[in-house]
């Protein structure tokens, strides 16, 4: 189990929590509630946004080895660096928006572009 992922996932979930937990602490404060009341969403909100916070540091990392080469990335924000076997930059792939299906390839060598669109292809279909 990925437990990096799934903490960052966690943590985004709380700080969507504490936004949501702002509109009763606004009528809290529009209804002159006792400060009690009004700590009461306070207090919650800063730990969920201060816990989301860290938790959103984790960052789950992607490295597989394939036919002499190497690839590094972030699932999650889909950016990947793909290294021959000297350790040499061959290229990288990201996702350009992400609110549309558009990648970006910057191939660094143009001997390894056949293989640099097939390990992409391959990433991409990997999650299906």
């Amino acid at each position: 189990m990925n437990y990096k992922k799934l903490g960052q996932i966690i943590g985004k979930i709380m700080i969507l929590e504490s936004i949501l937990m702002i509109a009763p602490l606004i009528v809290s404060f529009i209804y002159q509630e006792s400060l009690k009341y009004q700590l009461s969403f306070l207090i919650p909100i800063v730990l969920l946004v201060g816990i989301g916070s860290l938790l959103q540091l984790l960052k789950p990392k992607y490295n597989i080895r394939f036919n002499g080469y190497r690839i590094e990335g972030d699932p999650i924000g889909f950016d990947y660096q793909v290294y021959d076997n000297q350790d040499k930059k061959v290229m990288s792939f990201y996702k350009e928006s992400i609110f549309r299906k558009n990648y970006c390839l910057k191939i660094n060598d143009e001997m390894n572009e056949e293989i640099c669109v097939l390990i992409t292809i391959a990433t991409l279909m990997g999650g299906k």
